[in-house]
């Protein structure tokens, strides 16, 4: 219906934004949707850069793109009507053809000629409705992304009540043939649908607390629902294939089905990436989301090529520094144990005066980074000045800023290069980094770890003596894991929870390892094992109560993963419990 917007659409999702400004760049005043594409321009930059500032700059241009869309009503949509098809006609006279087969095969697909007035007219004012749930979206995801998440959760349900409103109006007519004056063309269909979908992907992975504002709110969130609307998207195309592409993967990626086997969860990704991939090849999102893919089917080296290749495509067509990709790649080098590479990355990201998210996080790896090669002065430099480096406005930094309250503790300079490492690897951990490394390079990282670990002796009087024998018994009951050694991984998790009435700082290491020990149980002795009906009944019993601890336990970075990861697992025990009565 929109090929011009299609077409700009399909140059930013590409990388090549330079192309997309020149294309949009003499007509951008001329309707609110143009707007709204330049301004995309700097949400993405905003969202790949991780700048405080370039969030700054994206979210002032969302408050003039909205003052701008005021400027229109919805009842005087023939004038915007007018301008889309002189657009579209200025694509056509270029022979290009800006829709996909599978957009063209959608029963409510036509061309924008083969609607009549009234046609137009519903569909053009739907779709005026849809942009400005667009605005307050992108609006809450940056203030979500800057940790602010009041303001974000105001405007997500601004825009979750103008989408609903929307999807309840295509709802009613989304059937109707092409003949009807109540027809609904395909784009709109799809744009609400990404808008709902997202919705209830997004709200229904955060934390309890946050739910339960929601719920008080008035939002109805259903997690499988929003994959089962983006995964439409995604096989339809249009302009959010890209946005949904990218969900969908961080679903499988890092917020996983509860007790179902990673290889099914990377299944899933693999078809998902290569799909939207041959649309948008030189997407940097997706070369992003490939390299994770990569790096957890134990394809190290091919995703530091995607990242290394996004960065590239960051630099020269997009025009940014991706902050948040190089942290990124320096953690491949990490993984690798190849120090040199990661020393060199952190360094220049470090030496940047610009705040960045992952910034904190940053000086943490390279601290670890400079002990390796015997600068230890530079090392407790940085351990030492931690809280100078950790971004105020990251939701990510959130890590980095408790380990500043946990260093204020440490007396010696051996057990704060200590907590340094530990904080690295337990990042690797929440990421689930460690949980996807093939046996040989777990192991090689374990040995590294544990060398380390057994030359610092913790002071046992100290406040946070609890938090740190937690996080380094839950980073080893990993590693282990990942190794194949599932007696002596459970071993640490429960060393984990001993000391779970000393913990001053960091619940999240005791509220893992409940999960983990719960999980472990479920995968080793209950998952397609032949069990009698009180075995089986006794044995989910017990995963629960391990799950019900995790559940209860919050307050904490990243929170939100583990505890959507838990609910289901919860959700799906308590099924088979009464199966098993």
């Amino acid at each position: 219906m929109e090929h011009f917007f299609m077409k700009a659409d399909h140059l930013i999702q590409n990388g090549e934004w330079e192309e997309a400004r020149k294309l949009i760049k003499d007509r951008m005043n001329e309707h609110p949707r143009l707007h709204m594409i330049n301004t995309y321009l700097s949400v993405l930059a905003s969202s790949i850069s991780g700048e405080t500032s370039s969030r700054e700059k994206a979210l002032s241009e969302l408050s003039e793109t909205e003052a701008f869309y005021k400027k229109f009503k919805k009842s005087e949509v023939g004038g915007l009507i007018a301008v889309v098809k002189d657009l579209n006609q200025q694509v056509k006279d270029g022979r290009e053809d800006c829709y996909h087969s599978e957009e063209r095969q959608h029963t409510n697909f036509v061309e924008l000629d083969e609607l009549n007035e009234e046609q137009l007219t519903k569909n053009f004012q739907l779709d005026f409705e849809t942009l400005l749930a667009e605005i307050h979206f992108w609006r809450g995801i940056l203030q979500f992304q800057g940790g602010n998440i009041l303001k974000g959760l105001y405007n997500m349900r601004k825009s979750y009540n103008e989408y609903k409103d929307v999807y309840k109006e295509i709802s009613q007519h989304m059937n109707e043939p092409k003949t009807s004056n109540n027809f609904i063309h395909s784009d709109v269909i799809h744009n609400a649908e990404f808008g709902v979908g997202s919705f209830n992907f997004l709200l229904g992975i955060l934390p309890p607390y946050l739910l339960k504002i929601l719920s008080i709110v008035g939002f109805d969130v259903d997690r499988e629902r929003g994959i089962e609307m983006l995964r439409k998207i995604l096989n339809y195309g249009g302009r959010n294939k890209t946005y949904s592409s990218f969900m969908l993967c961080v679903n499988f990626l890092f917020i996983p089905r509860a007790l179902v086997d990673r290889e099914k969860n990377l299944r899933e990704v693999g078809p998902i990436i290569e799909n939207a991939l041959n649309v948008y090849p030189k997407s940097t999102l997706l070369k992003f989301m490939s390299s994770h893919y990569e790096r957890k089917l134990g394809n190290v080296e091919k995703a530091i090529r995607d990242l290394v290749e996004a960065v590239e495509t960051c630099k020269t067509s997009i025009g940014i520094v991706p902050y948040n990709y190089l942290c990124d790649l320096a953690i491949n080098y990490i993984l690798l144990l190849e120090w040199e590479k990661a020393t060199t990355i952190l360094d220049e990201l470090i030496s940047s005066k610009e705040e960045f998210d992952t910034r904190g996080v940053c000086a943490m790896m390279l601290s670890v980074c400079k002990e390796k090669f015997g600068d230890k002065q530079g090392a407790l430099d940085l351990a030492n000045s931690l809280e100078k480096y950790v971004s105020k406005h990251s939701k990510i930094d959130k890590f980095a800023l408790e380990k500043i309250n946990l260093l204020k503790h440490i007396k010696s300079d051996e057990e704060k290069h200590l907590v340094m490492l530990i904080s690295t690897f337990q990042l690797l951990y929440l990421r689930r980094d460690l949980a996807n490394l093939n046996s040989e390079r777990a192991s090689k990282l374990c040995t590294y770890f544990d060398e380390i670990v057994q030359k610092v002796n913790i002071d046992e009087k100290s406040k946070v003596a609890g938090d740190i024998k937690s996080g380094i018994a839950t980073v080893q009951g990993q590693l282990f894991k990942s190794i194949g050694k599932s007696a002596e991984a459970n071993q640490a998790f429960e060393t984990a929870l001993l000391q779970e009435g000393k913990i001053k700082y960091e619940k999240q290491w005791i509220a893992s390892s409940y999960y983990e020990i719960g999980e472990a149980i479920y995968m080793d002795q209950i998952k397609d094992k032949e069990l009698d009906k009180q075995t089986k009944h006794d044995l989910l019993v017990k995963v629960k109560k391990y799950f019900d601890k995790c559940y209860k336990i919050s307050g904490y970075p990243f929170e939100e993963v583990l505890i959507s990861r838990v609910r289901l697992a919860i959700k799906q025990v308590e099924q088979e419990i009464q199966q098993s009565k």
